[in-house]
């Protein structure tokens, strides 16, 4: 009886007031929701969640969410920030479980994990920057410039884009474990998405609840 309890309407009416009072004094806001639960219908669907998205979207304005009140629950967290000055019309994205994911070099993907994360879409593609798929397995794109080799496909290996590596590794892999398992036969190619976005020098974050690890593409493989 001693919680102070928060109905979503009110988290609403709070981020909406910070909000107006930005525009007002004509100065930036940064809003941290340290309400210590991870209640919420996680779809990024609801009132909530699409006015924190288009606070996020809104340049000089900011969502900050901290971690760590439910600790001893066995939840595990992952994250990361895009320190970017632009936007590429990226939103909360939700691939569901068996949508017809296509691939270059790969058959069709229909029997797949559900995913959630950060994209943009392009031509009914979803071009990730992070997700996390239904079974907890996390990943993310960093910036790799001058150092990210993307080469040609080759026989008896399972070629893909680096725009595909994000949809494809949280479509089959449940664990870090089984992602590492596979490095060996994997092989990011240069193929680009279109004419108008060539490859993006990348590597990746990939974690789940037990480890996490780093991706790089270089000429020897992908090493981890």
């Amino acid at each position: 009886e001693t919680n102070v309890i928060y109905a979503e309407n009110d988290i609403m009416a709070g981020i909406y007031y910070a909000k107006q009072k930005a525009i007002e004094r004509n100065q930036p806001l940064v809003v941290c929701l340290g309400i210590g639960t991870n209640m919420g219908s996680h779809d990024g669907i609801g009132p909530l969640c699409f006015l924190v998205n288009e606070v996020s979207a809104t340049r000089h304005q900011a969502i900050t969410v901290p971690v760590g009140n439910e600790g001893i629950s066995n939840h595990h967290y992952f994250g990361r920030n895009l320190d970017l000055e632009y936007g590429y019309r990226e939103q909360i994205t939700i691939t569901p479980r068996n949508f017809p994911l296509s691939f270059r070099h790969l058959p069709m993907s229909s029997s797949h994990f559900a995913m959630i994360g950060m994209a943009t879409i392009m031509d009914g593609y979803p071009l990730y920057y992070e997700a996390t798929n239904e079974s907890g397995l996390s990943a993310a794109g960093l910036n790799f410039p001058n150092l990210a080799y993307y080469g040609k496909p080759l026989p008896n290996k399972r070629n893909l884009a680096a725009f595909e590596f994000i949809p494809w590794l949280l479509s089959q892999f449940q664990s870090v474990a089984e992602v590492k398992s596979v490095l060996p036969l994997l092989n990011l190619v240069d193929t680009p998405f279109s004419k108008a976005l060539q490859p993006t020098p990348l590597h990746w974050m990939v974690a789940d609840r037990h480890e996490c690890i780093v991706l790089e593409p270089t000429k020897d493989g992908l090493k981890c």
